[in-house]
């Protein structure tokens, strides 16, 4: 009779170490599962604006393009200035949102950020750098939204 009893408490022993092992990796399971959703919801709100600021990207080109037109003829002068006006609000917007552009010249070429559209030959510019921006890229944080679109020297 004790025999079974020691083998009983052994049992029960044996058995409230098991439980305890599984609420262990249970709860070290649920951690690493709550970690990765608050990841995934960091990375989300992180960019939740790509598309929204991505959409918008060609109407700051077209304000871009007719700043440079307005510039050429004194005529349009208030609409030059209006112009540059609505450009650094706009500019200033997504500064506080974190979106950098991407139009630097004389700086090697970085397919991560950079479209090559045409390659021409240069004898003040290295191979392989930006000769001329054509279109402005655009990043949100470290992610690219649109490439800059290049002239690359041969």
């Amino acid at each position: 009779m004790i025999n079974k009893i020691k083998i009983i408490k052994n049992l029960i022993s044996d058995e409230k170490k098991e439980i305890l092992f599984i609420n262990k990796l249970s709860d070290k399971n649920m951690d690493i599962y709550l970690k990765r959703i608050e990841k995934d919801i960091y990375i989300f709100h992180k960019y939740s604006l790509s598309k929204i600021i991505s959409s918008i990207l060609p109407d700051i080109d077209n304000i871009e393009k007719s700043i440079a037109l307005s510039k050429l003829d004194k005529k349009f002068q208030l609409i030059y200035i209006e112009l540059k006006n609505i450009l650094k609000l706009v500019m200033n917007v997504l500064n506080k949102y974190h979106v950098t552009t991407i139009y630097n010249t004389n700086v090697l070429l970085d397919p991560s950020i950079h479209q090559a559209i045409s390659v021409s030959s240069s004898t003040t510019i290295q191979k392989n750098y930006i000769i001329e921006v054509m279109q402005k890229g655009y990043k949100l944080y470290k992610r690219v939204l649109r490439p800059a679109m290049v002239i690359v020297s041969q």
